[in-house]
């Protein structure tokens, strides 16, 4: 399926995307795709940083490690352009997030990291539309508020930002 996706294509739905989003009042702090589609080939991630800069907002960015293995530079070309992204992330999924976050928080390096999960409540909602990682889900949900993974967070000196606050370090600049 990726390989049929026209860069001209996922550039105007990705524009018509955001221009509803702000049309619609949102605060769009950031761009990131589903399932990561804008960073799977060079050309969508051209398009990724285009927009980037036209709405002049950051961008949600793979690991060092992905983006080296992907071979086309993302992360060069994001600092190229001076579009804001995260340096590190913290990326659980589908192993158990509380787990993950007391492996990975105590080792995590300083610069701007993405703590990632998949939060949903747990109820009949979630559990009949995804009941093979309805569990996963609503782990995550009770791990976000566990007074216990925010010790970690303050003993580790981590500060707890979202993409807003990149995003005006993007427009400042």
């Amino acid at each position: 399926m990726l390989a049929r996706l026209d860069a001209s294509d996922a550039r105007a739905e990705c524009r018509a995307q955001i221009e509803a989003a702000l049309a619609w009042g949102l605060d769009v702090t950031h761009l990131d795709a589903h399932m990561n589609v804008m960073q799977a080939r060079s050309d969508l991630f051209d398009v990724y940083l285009d927009l980037a800069v036209e709405f002049r907002l950051p961008v949600r960015m793979f690991s060092r490690e992905e983006t080296e293995r992907q071979g086309f530079a993302a992360r060069e070309r994001a600092r190229a352009r001076r579009v804001l992204f995260n340096e590190h992330i913290i990326y659980p999924w589908p192993r158990r997030t509380r787990d993950v976050f007391f492996a990975e928080i105590p080792n995590l390096p300083s610069g701007v990291s993405e703590i990632f999960a998949h939060p949903v409540v747990d109820g009949e909602e979630l559990r009949a539309y995804d009941p093979m990682y309805a569990d996963i889900r609503a782990h995550d949900a009770e791990c976000l508020i566990d007074p216990a993974v925010a010790e970690l967070l303050e003993q580790h000196a981590i500060k707890r930002i979202s993409y807003r606050e990149l995003r005006e370090l993007q427009r400042s600049g």
